[in-house]
């Protein structure tokens, strides 16, 4: 608390570090000091996990006391907020749904119907920070999944020949032409195939499988779900027998090579959080960016630095900040009340986040540096989305694809939505950089720990439109497309998303 003798200029923080100071931080503003709050304690790093207790911060500090995090009384804006945004004041088993209140934000708004408990989302582990693995996020060891390649068989010469014609999920990621050792594959048909086709046939085991109703029903055109991109009907064809008359049936018979990948989640993956509770520890070299993707005063100090709730909360701000508007006697710090949706600073609905540099997301984070398309030219900001060297070709033809892909892929499909690959309440995550798996959804939408699930994914509040499957986990800077799925699955999964 300052002397009477010597108040601040103001009650609220300096947002634009020109009082001397270095990095923002999340040091509780003058005018809320004094009064009273909670700190979360916690018995798990996981996801989904909530707080074992809670302290009661409370008292007014002395002048020029200690700021603490462990202070007796309130240090931190966010522990006034989780007094009511958590289980300390709520049931997490039964929140309370949006809308119960006039004015306030209608129950299923982008697919939310209930408050969210923010001291289990914010979490900030110590051992999650920085940029290496970190177990215990809440992300699956040791999922497991299938995929077929199937083959249209032609009848020539008094021998069949196989033409590779469709790749089921897993196309360049996990099939005979990669070498990897945590993807097997064998034939599914009625009886082993022995053939003297390419030497390739003789790296599959060739063992008397047969498909299973599941398969089928998964991945034929005819099954339920099914897949009605795939041109096989779900009969087995044994690759023995001659066609009758030694002629090439019509329909050709077809087969399929399962093929399964065992993926672990957790390598090169941590929990991630907005510095709202504590800093990241994830600096620009950490990072592989430029620090100025972030807009001012977050492109200063990055990986130490912290910011308020009120930094995203709050009334209506301009476009590229979130200082109120009016400046310091203008509209107030806060999250008094907005015209947006969860007392929001900008725009965070399904038809934001395309082409829009005012939503809000871009009053944080540079909208050159994510949405902007680049074509050929001066290139994009450098980003930690990016491949380690140039390779137009095997990323889609995106352009720049060592420097940024968030441009790379805007400039492809006429912008980008965050949520496609992000979670869509972005406070904290089990994954690293906030991003959606969708061959790890878990206990956060009440299914268990590695369940692949099919995109669009929608399941409020953390997936919206998702559209991310990530098979590995790659180090900043060094991304490929085979990380997340291969050309060969984005190409026809991602030409029109939703």
């Amino acid at each position: 608390t300052d002397a009477p003798s010597n108040p601040a200029a103001a009650g609220t923080h300096d947002h634009n570090l020109t009082d001397g100071a270095t990095q923002h931080t999340n040091l509780i503003s003058g005018v809320l000091r004094g009064t009273w709050g909670v700190e979360p304690a916690y018995g798990s790093t996981a996801f989904s996990t909530i707080p074992t207790s809670y302290t009661i911060k409370k008292g007014v500090p002395p002048q020029n006391g200690s700021t603490a995090v462990t202070s007796t009384y309130v240090t931190r804006e966010y522990q006034v907020c989780l007094k009511c945004h958590s289980d300390y004041g709520f049931d997490d088993a039964n929140p309370p749904a949006l809308g119960y209140y006039a004015g306030g934000t209608p129950s299923g708004t982008n697919g939310v119907t209930h408050y969210t408990n923010q001291a289990m989302e914010f979490q900030a582990p110590v051992d999650h920070m920085g940029g290496d693995t970190a177990l215990g996020s809440g992300a699956s060891t040791g999922a497991t999944i299938s995929g077929y390649q199937y083959y249209r068989w032609h009848w020539s010469g008094g021998q069949w020949f196989a033409n590779n014609t469709f790749n089921s999920i897993l196309g360049g990621v996990c099939d005979t032409s990669t070498s990897n050792a945590n993807c097997s594959c064998q034939w599914c048909s009625g009886a082993p195939i022995d053939h003297p086709q390419g030497s390739w046939y003789n790296n599959v085991p060739f063992l008397q499988t047969s498909c299973g109703t599941a398969d089928i029903n998964t991945f034929a055109n005819t099954g339920v779900p099914g897949d009605p991109n795939s041109p096989w009907d779900g009969s087995l064809w044994d690759g023995l027998t001659p066609p009758v008359g030694n002629v090439q049936p019509n329909p050709p018979p077809y087969s399929a090579l399962l093929c399964t990948l065992t993926i672990d989640n957790t390598i090169n993956n941590h929990r991630s959080w907005h510095p709202v509770m504590d800093q990241t520890g994830r600096d620009v070299v950490t990072r592989q960016m430029d620090a100025d993707n972030f807009l001012p005063p977050f492109n200063a100090a990055i990986g130490t630095q912290t910011m308020y709730c009120s930094d995203c909360h709050g009334s209506e701000t301009e476009m590229q900040t979130v200082e109120p508007t009016g400046g310091e006697d203008g509209n107030p710090w806060g999250p008094h009340g907005s015209d947006n949706d969860f007392l929001l600073k900008g725009m965070w609905a399904n038809e934001s986040f395309r082409q829009d540099n005012n939503d809000l997301c871009f009053k944080c984070h540079d909208y050159a540096a994510y949405m902007q398309g680049y074509a050929f030219g001066p290139p994009p900001p450098l980003s930690g989305f990016r491949k380690s060297s140039n390779d137009y070709f095997a990323m889609c033809s995106l352009n720049y694809s060592e420097r940024n892909l968030h441009t790379g892929h805007s400039q492809r499909l006429g912008g980008l939505r965050c949520n496609w690959c992000h979670t869509a309440v972005p406070h904290g995550w089990k994954n690293k950089a906030l991003l959606v798996n969708l061959n790890d959804v878990g206990p956060e939408v009440g299914l268990p720990e590695g369940t692949a699930v099919e995109q669009p994914y929608s399941n409020g509040p953390y997936y919206k439109d998702a559209m991310l499957k990530i098979f590995n986990f790659a180090t900043s800077g060094n991304w490929t497309a085979a990380d997340c799925g291969g050309i060969d699955w984005m190409n026809p999964n991602c030409s029109a998303p939703p």
